[in-house]
C-alpha cells in the first residue's frame, strides 16, 4: 500500500471563449451549456442503416428552453452530431448515398400524430447536402456538419429533418445518429418523429418516438453594434514560484459592428484559490470593428503556494451577448524549497517533483506501485526504494514523445567547491530495443518555467542490464548557486521500452552568504560630447570577476553593452569608466550587474539621462496656460537666442539665456500672452530651431 492516494499534477491553462466570431452552445437531453456533451448518454434516436438499401428520415424539435444560449437573429454556421455504429466499423459503402439536414424555425412543440414528412419539409432550409462515403473507415466520433447556405434562427423553436437514404447494400452497417436509452425526458415527448425501412420508398407518414433528441452542438454567429469579447490569456503564470508581482494579460476584442470607445469596456480580472486578486481596467483606445486591444494587469500577488483560479469577464452597456464575455484559466504558484538535502522518494505527496508537462505526442509520465513488466523485458522493473517510482511509458507511446516531469522551486546555496550543489537520482537501464533510443535529459529553467536548457543527458539503453535494474546518476549543479531555478526531467520515447526514476536527491551544503562581495560606492552617467559616459566607485571586492553594463529604453528590459574586468580582490577605493557611444535618442537607462567568480551577481541602482539629440529643444505643455518650460540640449558651452513671437512676427518675449554642454531647462512665464497661436524660436551658434506652440 501506498502511504497516501495521491495522482500526479497536470497544469494546463484553459479558457472558454469566442471562436473567430462564432459561439458554441451545446444542447442536450439533460439541459446545461457550456460542455461539448450533455447528459451521460451521447446517442440519439436516429436508427443505424443496416446491409441493403436502406433510408430512414427524423425529425427533431428542440424547444426554446433548450436554445436560450442563442440570441435571435444568430446566423447558425455549423451542427455536431454523434457518427457510431451499433457494433460494427463504419463499413463500406455501395451506391447512391445521401444525407441532408434541414432546419426550420418553428412555434410547434411537438409532433401530431401521422404528422407527414412533406408538411415538415414545407418551408425548412437544406442546410447540408452530402455523400458520407468519405467516412468510411472513420472511427466513431462527433461530426461537423458546416452550413452550406446562411440560416438565421429567429429565437423560438427549432426543428432539424435528418434524412438517410443508401440504394445499395453495405459491407458493414453506417450508424450516424442513433439511439439505446428510452428513457425520455418530459420535455421531448412527441417533439421527435420518425420513419425508416430497408426497402421500397421511403414514406411519407411519421410516427412519433419517445426518445431522446440527439446531443448537438450548435455554432452561431451573431453581430451585432455592440460586442465586446475576451479571447484568451496572451499572457499568464504557469507552473512556478512568485517573489514578486506577476502580469497576466488577455485579449479584448470587439465582435460588434460598431467601434468601442475608449474607456467603454471595462474587464475585471479576479484571482481566487491560493491567492486573491480582483482588479478592474478599461481599454485604453478606441476598437474599431474586428480590432483587439490587450488589456494587461500587473503586479499580481502570486506569493502564496497553491493553486490559483484565474477569471476575467468584460462589462459593456448595451452588450446584449454574453457567451463570449468570460475567461476562464488557471496556474500554481510553486513551493520554493531551501532546505537540503531534498528528497523526492515518491512515496508520499510529491514534495519536490510535483509536475508534468506535455511537450510532444502524448503525456507518458505515471506513478507505478510496485513493479512493471511487458514482454520485451527479461524480467519486473520494480522501485528502487519504497513502493512506488515514476514510470515513462515510451514501449507504449509513440516515436517522438516527449514529456517533463519538473519540480517546485530551489534556492540553492552558494557554491564553494564544485560539490557544493548537485543532483543525484536513480535511473533505470536495460538491454531491450538497442535500436530505438530512448533518453533522459536534466534540464534547467532560471526564469520561473519560461524556457528550460539541457545540462546533462542519460540512454536507457545498456547492454549491462540484461535485467532492467537501476543505476544512481550525478548531475553538477554549482553553476546555479545562488540561484532559484526548476529542475525538469525530459524523457523523450522512440518506441523503445519504459524508463523508471526514483530516489530523486537535490543537496546543497554551500554557505548562505549569496550577496557579490562587492561595495559600490558611487554610480553616475553624464553627457561626454556626443556619448554617455558611466562612472563607478568600489570601496571594496572581494572575488569579483566582472562589471557588466546594461542598457534599457524603457527602465525595465535591459541588454548588455559590454564589459569591464574588475580587480577581483581589493580594500581601497577603484574607479571604472565605460562610455556608451551614440546613445539612443531619448531616455537611456544604465545599470551595472557586478559579478562574482561561481558567477553569482547582484545590480547597481538605474541611473538615466536624456539624449534629445545635438543642439535639440523641447518644449511643454502645449497648449500652455501661465508658463512654458523649455529643454535646450547643448553640444557645448553656447549662447541661446531665445525669441517668441505672434504669427504676424511681433516680438512678444525675447531673452539671452547661458548654456552649458547637456541638458538645460528654462521657465518662460506666459501669462500675459493673450490666447492664441505663437512661434519659439532658439538660435545656438547660427543654427535656428523653431516650434509653434498655442497659448489658452
Amino acid at each position: 500500500m501506498m502511504k497516501k492516494i495521491y495522482t500526479l499534477l497536470f497544469f494546463a491553462a484553459f479558457s472558454i471563449s469566442a471562436i473567430n466570431a462564432q459561439t458554441g452552445v451545446a444542447i442536450g437531453s439533460n439541459g446545461g451549456q457550456g460542455s461539448f456533451i450533455i447528459g451521460t448518454n451521447v446517442y440519439g434516436p436516429m436508427t443505424s442503416v443496416s446491409t441493403g438499401a436502406s433510408w430512414n428520415r427524423h425529425a427533431y424539435i428542440y424547444p426554446a428552453s433548450l436554445l436560450a444560449g442563442i440570441p435571435s437573429g444568430s446566423t447558425i454556421d455549423s451542427l455536431f452530431f454523434f457518427r457510431g455504429t451499433s457494433g460494427a466499423t463504419l463499413g463500406g459503402l455501395a451506391g447512391t448515398v445521401s444525407f441532408k439536414i434541414y432546419l426550420k424555425n418553428t412555434a410547434t412543440n411537438a409532433f401530431a400524430a401521422g404528422t407527414l414528412w412533406s408538411n415538415e419539409i414545407s418551408g425548412a432550409d437544406l442546410v447540408y447536402d452530402s455523400d458520407p462515403t468519405a467516412e468510411v473507415g472513420v472511427t466513431t466520433g462527433f461530426k461537423r456538419f458546416d452550413v452550406g447556405a446562411p440560416f438565421v434562427y429567429t429565437g423560438g423553436n427549432l426543428e432539424v429533418l435528418v434524412e438517410y437514404t443508401q440504394s445499395a447494400a453495405a459491407t458493414g452497417e453506417v450508424g450516424w445518429i442513433y439511439d439505446n436509452n428510452t428513457t425520455e425526458p418530459a420535455y421531448v415527448t412527441n417533439s421527435v418523429a420518425y420513419i425508416s425501412g430497408t426497402t421500397g420508398s421511403p414514406t411519407n407518414t411519421l410516427s412519433t418516438l419517445n426518445l431522446r433528441h440527439p446531443a448537438m452542438l450548435v455554432y452561431y454567429t451573431y453581430l451585432t453594434a455592440v460586442n465586446p469579447g475576451l479571447n484568451f490569456f496572451t499572457d499568464a503564470p504557469g507552473v512556478t514560484c512568485h517573489s514578486t508581482g506577476q502580469t497576466i494579460a488577455m485579449e479584448l476584442q470587439n465582435y460588434g459592428t460598431d467601434p468601442i470607445g475608449a474607456g467603454a469596456a471595462a474587464v475585471t480580472l479576479d484571482v481566487t484559490g491560493a491567492n486573491i486578486y480582483n482588479a478592474t481596467l478599461f481599454n485604453t483606445g478606441v476598437i474599431p470593428a474586428g480590432g483587439t486591444e490587450t488589456i494587461t494587469f500587473s503586479g499580481v500577488n502570486l506569493g502564496t503556494a497553491g493553486n490559483n483560479d484565474y477569471t476575467a469577464y468584460v462589462n459593456m452597456a448595451g452588450d446584449p451577448v454574453q457567451s463570449n464575455d468570460s475567461l476562464f484559466g488557471g496556474g500554481i504558484t510553486a513551493s520554493n524549497i531551501a532546505a537540503f538535502p531534498a528528497v523526492e522518494d515518491v512515496e508520499t505527496t510529491l514534495p519536490v517533483v510535483s509536475y508534468v508537462a506535455t511537450l510532444a505526442g502524448g503525456q507518458a509520465w505515471s506513478l507505478q506501485n510496485f513493479g512493471y513488466i511487458n514482454v520485451d523485458l527479461a524480467d519486473s522493473l520494480h522501485p528502487y526504494g519504497g513502493e512506488n517510482f515514476f514510470l515513462f511509458d515510451s514501449y507504449n507511446s509513440a516515436a517522438g514523445t516527449s514529456t517533463r516531469l519538473f519540480s517546485n522551486c530551489v534556492t540553492l546555496t552558494r557554491s564553494v567547491t564544485p560539490a557544493s550543489n548537485s543532483l543525484t537520482f536513480f535511473m533505470s537501464h536495460d538491454s531491450s530495443y538497442v535500436d530505438f533510443p530512448d533518453s533522459l535529459y536534466v534540464s534547467i529553467s532560471e526564469d520561473k518555467g519560461a524556457t528550460w536548457t539541457r545540462i546533462a543527458g542519460f540512454a536507457r539503453y545498456d547492454a549491462a542490464f540484461v535485467f532492467p535494474d537501476w543505476r544512481q546518476e550525478t548531475v553538477d549543479l554549482s553553476a546555479f548557486g545562488c540561484k532559484t531555478i526548476q529542475i525538469g526531467f525530459e524523457a523523450i520515447g522512440a518506441f523503445g521500452n519504459v524508463m523508471g526514476l526514483d530516489d530523486i536527491t537535490i543537496n546543497s551544503t554551500g554557505d548562505l552568504n549569496c550577496a557579490v562581495p562587492v561595495t559600490l560606492v558611487g554610480f553616475t552617467v553624464q553627457k561626454l560630447n556626443k556619448a554617455n559616459k558611466l562612472s563607478w566607485k568600489t570601496s571594496q571586492e572581494l572575488n569579483t570577476l566582472k562589471f557588466v553594463v546594461e542598457q534599457s529604453r524603457n527602465g525595465r528590459e535591459f541588454i548588455e553593452l559590454g564589459q569591464v574586468a574588475a580587480a577581483g580582490n581589493s580594500n581601497t577605493e577603484r574607479t571604472y569608466t565605460y562610455t556608451h557611444n551614440l546613445p539612443e535618442k531619448g531616455y537611456n537607462y544604465y545599470r551595472i550587474k557586478m559579478v562574482d567568480i561561481d558567477n553569482s551577481a547582484k545590480y547597481s541602482a538605474v541611473r538615466s539621462l536624456q539624449n534629445l539629440g545635438v543642439n535639440e529643444i523641447s518644449s511643454y505643455p502645449n497648449p500652455v496656460r501661465s508658463s512654458m518650460q523649455v529643454s535646450i540640449n547643448a553640444e557645448k558651452t553656447d549662447i541661446a537666442n531665445v525669441l517668441i513671437t505672434d504669427l504676424s512676427g511681433k516680438t512678444i518675449y525675447s531673452k539671452v539665456y547661458n548654456v552649458t554642454e547637456g541638458d538645460n531647462n528654462f521657465t518662460i512665464n506666459t501669462a500675459g500672452f493673450t490666447a492664441g497661436n505663437y512661434i519659439l524660436k532658439v538660435q545656438l551658434s547660427g543654427e535656428v530651431v523653431v516650434k509653434k506652440f498655442s497659448k489658452l
